[in-house]
Formats: structure tokens, sequence, C-alpha cells
């Protein structure tokens, strides 16, 4: 990409993250914060803009970075000393912290840190030692993240397609209903700053960066691991393009994935591909050096009205049977999905479309009400709706400004305390 379009790249990645803060401060300064009868940090008045940026998760990867998964669930702490330091702390997340729960005691949010995986803490933690605050370090780092990131996709993007589509695949992506994540606390910037760059590693034939950049991505999110589905279907397709065959039918033949075999033996063949699942397998060894079981974050997932998994269709009407609250805003961007599934199958890059489905496949069958902000971490989406969109300007001019009307709606009920995801 010539040097000229990579500051073309970074300029569109900081005016977008400069209109999306603005959007939030907006919201911050004209509407009402939201009031929940009891002393939860985020209603509390004169609470700061930057701090409100770590409402809800935000405030467990502070809270983790500042104490500790331990002493979180141990209790082992001075709430009121730790309230006057941090300030993200109130008596709720006290008692949603503490791990195993008392006996005879309601069971709902407990353990709550065990939930959020270690490697934004750390950084973090690693920012603070510099004299910032856990708070403010988290915030400056997820929206340096978030900015890594446009550039990268904007990148990756160019690779295939033309400037407008690049244009317009940024866009959608940082101007998603859910994308208020990416200038919050949260590791949706962190994680998709790992995973474009291991993509682009991997469509550049740097296949052990890919792999190592996607073993960290694993460690900051759950479903990291997703990445070894894109990333080996890159690889299997360098194979197949070898003996000149392309599409699903040259990259999962019998033929390329018997070479592939012979090339997973033969070193260094695919071997950097068992990378990734060794981001999810330090995380469990991590948590069992510290609780003494490697599965606890499953544990206190379970305890959660919602921790479970189901078929796709009965997960889709459980969340519609929530109520129109939460429906309205994660069924119709499960439909948008979907429809982008069926509308690029062929047309897009394979790798894509496969990261696309395992994507869907994953969320849909996983009970929760956070896939208003989950649905950002779907890269290949917004590469995708922007080639399907780009064909038809008028309507990619319609999907830009609902995207962004409806970030900016859940923004302002986002850093106002309002529950959306």
């Amino acid at each position: 990409m010539p040097r000229r379009e990579w500051r073309t790249a970074i300029a569109l990645a900081l005016a977008i993250k400069a209109a999306s803060l603005l959007c939030l401060y907006a919201g911050y300064r004209l509407v009402p914060q939201a009031g929940y009868g009891a002393d939860l940090w985020i209603v509390r008045p004169g609470v700061s803009f930057v701090d409100h940026l770590a409402n809800f998760d935000g405030a467990w990867f502070a809270r983790i970075a500042a104490l500790g998964y331990r002493r979180l669930a141990a209790g082992d702490y001075d709430l009121a000393a730790e309230t006057r330091r941090l300030r993200v702390m109130d008596q709720l997340g006290y008692d949603q912290a503490r791990w195993p729960p008392a006996p005879g005691s309601a069971r709902f949010d407990r353990g709550y840190g065990y939930r959020h995986w270690p490697l934004l803490p750390g950084l973090i933690r690693a920012a603070s030692a510099s004299g910032l605050d856990p708070v403010h370090a988290g915030v400056a780092l997820s929206n340096l993240f978030t900015v890594g990131y446009g550039i990268l996709l904007y990148y990756l993007v160019r690779l295939d397609h033309e400037k407008k589509t690049a244009v317009l695949a940024v866009a959608l992506s940082q101007l998603h209903p859910g994308a208020y994540a990416l200038s919050a606390v949260f590791n949706e910037s962190l994680f998709l700053v790992l995973a474009a760059g291991a993509m682009v590693c991997a469509r550049r034939g740097r296949w052990w960066a890919a792999g190592a950049l996607a073993m960290i991505a694993a460690v900051s999110r759950i479903d990291g691991a997703i990445l070894a589905v894109p990333l080996c279907y890159e690889w299997l397709l360098a194979r197949a393009r070898e003996d000149g065959r392309d599409g699903f039918a040259g990259v999962l033949g019998a033929s390329n994935l018997r070479r592939a075999f012979h090339g997973f033996i033969e070193l260094p063949g695919v071997w950097w591909a068992l990378l990734i699942p060794l981001g999810t397998l330090s995380v469990i060894v991590y948590f069992y050096a510290i609780t003494g079981d490697a599965l606890i974050w499953t544990r206190v997932h379970e305890v959660n009205v919602h921790g479970h998994v189901n078929w796709p269709w009965l997960m889709m009407m459980e969340t519609y049977e929530k109520g129109p609250e939460i429906w309205m805003k994660e069924l119709p961007l499960h439909a948008v999905l979907l429809l982008t599934l069926v509308l690029s199958f062929r047309k897009t890059r394979g790798s894509y479309w496969a990261w696309m489905l395992v994507f869907f496949l994953y969320h849909a069958s996983n009970a929760n009400h956070s896939y208003l902000r989950y649905q950002v971490q779907c890269l290949p989406m917004f590469i995708a709706l922007a080639q399907v969109l780009g064909r038809w300007r008028w309507l990619a001019a319609l999907a830009l400004i609902s995207f962004a009307a409806l970030f900016a709606l859940f923004a302002a009920l986002f850093i106002n305390g309002y529950w959306v995801a």
C-alpha cells in the first residue's frame, strides 16, 4: 500500500475515533444519568466522563488490574479505601466478586472477576506501573488499540478491494451500534487489533507471526480460539493455489487436505497453528495456579442465570422471551450477520466467510444478552458488508447512517449507566 494511503488509513481511524469520543461526551453532557436506587458507583454524582468509560465490565478490568483475582474473590481489601483510590468500586461489586458464594446465599453473579480473561488487566497493570491511574490507563489502551485496529482493517481490505470499500468497512466497524465498547475499558479493541494483525501476517505468509498474535488474542477473550478457523483456511488456501486450485472445493478437497496433513507432520508445516490453543491453555493453567480450579471460569459462568448453551434456534427463542428491551437490540443484529453470510457466499474471501459462520454459530448458541457489543468483534462481517453494500451507493449510505444513529443512541445510554450490553 502506498505511503499516501497509509496516511489516509491513519487519518480515517483517528477521525472516527475522535467522532466516537465526541458522541460519547455529548451523551454524557446531555442525557440524564440512570437511577438504580442503590449506591452504585456509575450513578454517583460527579463521576467524570473518563471514569464512565469504565462502566460495567470496564470497572472489572480496572479492579482486577489493581487488586487481582484472588483479593477480589476473597474480599480481602478495605472497600472504602479502594473506592477512594479506584472510584469504580461499590458494595454490589464487592459482593459479586466473592467466590465461593456463602452457603445459602443467592448464587446469581458471583465470582465475577473470573469471567474476565487476564490479558487486558495485565496490560492495564503494566501501564499503571508508570504512574497512570488504572481507569485512565485502561481508557488510553482501549482507544489506542482501536486506532491500530482501524488502520490494520483498512490495509486488510485493500489487499483485495478498492479504496472506497476499505473506507466503508472501517466506518461500519467503528460506528456499529455496539462500537461504544471500542472506546470503553473493554477488551474488544485489544482482541480486534490482535486478530487483524494475525490475519495480515497470514495474508503475507508469515505463519508463525500469525499464530503468535492469535495465541495472544486467545489470552484476551475466551472465544479468541475462533481465529484458528480463518488462519488455517488461509494456510490451506496457500497450499491449494500452488496447484492452481481455489474456492471451497479446492481448499477443502481431499487431495489438498492430504497434502496439508503431510505439511503438518513435516516441520515447520502448520505447527504454528498449535500456538493458538496454547493461548487458551495458558489462561486455564493460570487460573489453576491461583485458585486450584482450572475451570473456575466455567463455574462462575454457570451460576449466572444466562450461563448456558443450546441449539441456536432455542437460544434465539430464549432471547425473544427476555422481552423487547433485549431482543430488539440483539435479534436484528443476528439477522444482519445471517443475511451477510447468505449474500456474501462465494463472493467474499473463503477465510472471512468461514470466520463469520463460526462466529454466528458460537454466539447464536450462547445464552447472553451482550450481543450488541459482541458482534463488534466479527471483523470479517464488516469487510463482507462493505463488499455487498458497495454495489449500491444509496444502500451503503443508508446502512452507515443507520449504524451511526444507533451508535449515538447506545453510546449515550452506556455512558450514563444504562445497561445496554
